[in-house]
């Protein structure tokens, strides 16, 4: 990462995105229109108990890939957990994406630059888990926190490797959720309580922490052989205090199978954000 301080600045802040223009790269490579996301110094609190505030703003980002034809949507047989067999899968592109966070402020602020993904079928909302003590809020699909300097601006990457796991997590809660495991199989105390048991379980996958390739036993079983390609995501900031701030992505697509993205230009729609939504079934809307 590196941070370069703000000269001259200015960006019109909303709680939306905003697409520029952009170039692509090959005929099978792209590279996206920056998408700008801001959160201003008026944003309520999404949550606020009186002693913790949590701050935040969203934006659906969909990527560029088009939808099946008649024809190849008929050939999509049977897979489960899926509705059928995934048109893009993951292994048909490489995507990273670039951002840059800029903080407007004249103090720093801890940021927290989060991606709940999508594929064809469903899409990653987490939400809130209220105990007795303290709420915390759900894993995001990705989620990166990082210190901006005041008046400054933080430049990083979400690698091809990030978003191929942030793929397979999506995939593996997907089948999480529809072959729940005994509760006892779970990280949660209570083995009488399938919810907190799926719920933990959900946030077990997404932790920055894990990996699905380092054999968790906890995962055993529960990650499918065929994973969906990442179709979109919602891009977020969050922060425990009022701030001024902007994220800027722009998303470099490898066709890998050369025929997945829609061409720069075109006037057809991606596949697009899905109707189905998952998230641990214990938690409350954050």
């Amino acid at each position: 990462m590196t941070y370069r301080r703000l000269s001259a600045f200015s960006l019109t802040l909303a709680a939306g995105a905003v697409i520029v223009a952009g170039c692509n790269a090959t005929s099978d490579d792209q590279v996206t229109p920056p998408s700008v996301l801001g959160m201003t110094a008026t944003v309520m609190p999404a949550y606020n108990d009186g002693e913790e505030q949590i701050y935040q703003v969203k934006t659906p980002v969909s990527l560029p890939y088009r939808r099946p034809t008649a024809a190849e949507t008929a050939a999509l047989g049977p897979q489960d957990p899926y509705p059928h067999y995934p048109f893009l899968q993951k292994s048909d592109s490489l995507v990273e994406i670039r951002y840059t966070i800029s903080n407007l402020d004249t103090t720093p602020h801890n940021v927290t630059l989060m991606l709940d993904p999508w594929n064809e079928f469903v899409r990653w909302v987490p939400g809130l888990v209220v105990g007795e003590d303290d709420s915390i809020p759900d894993e995001s699909g990705y989620s990166k926190v990082v210190l901006v300097p005041a008046m400054s601006r933080l430049q990083g990457t979400i690698t091809s490797d990030d978003v191929d796991e942030l793929a397979t997590d999506l995939a593996t809660v997907e089948y999480i959720q529809a072959h729940p495991p005994s509760a006892s199989s779970g990280d949660d105390d209570d083995d009488d309580d399938t919810g907190a048991n799926l719920d933990g379980l959900d946030n077990h996958v997404f932790d920055p922490q894990n990996r699905s390739n380092e054999n968790d036993p906890l995962l055993v079983g529960l990650i499918p052989a065929v994973v969906p390609g990442i179709v979109g995501f919602d891009l977020g900031l969050r922060t425990s205090e009022q701030a001024q701030l902007a994220v800027e992505i722009t998303v470099e697509i490898q066709d890998l199978n050369g025929n997945r993205v829609l061409p720069f230009g075109s006037s057809d729609p991606p596949i697009g954000e899905p109707a189905t939504v998952i998230t641990p079934p214990g938690s409350k809307p954050l």
